[in-house]
């Protein structure tokens, strides 16, 4: 999938003549891979990545943390 970003990236870039939207592009084209690769990101065990993450960042909610 981010081979598929990446090349629509490469395709869209050349059609764009000025610098600004090319960055604009590839910016937006950056997050789109690595939002795929959060979200497709094998789990082994425990909570998917992107709940580590949002954990990690803002704490667990208040319910879960009883149980802990």
């Amino acid at each position: 999938m981010n081979v598929i970003f990446v090349a629509l990236g490469v395709v869209l870039s050349s059609r764009i003549d000025k610098r600004q939207p090319q960055y604009l592009l590839w910016t937006v084209i950056i997050l789109l891979t690595f939002a795929a690769t959060l979200f497709f990101y094998p789990q082994d065990y425990g909570p998917h990545i992107t709940v580590k993450i949002w954990q990690y960042f803002f704490g667990y909610p208040s319910d879960l943390r009883e149980g802990i």
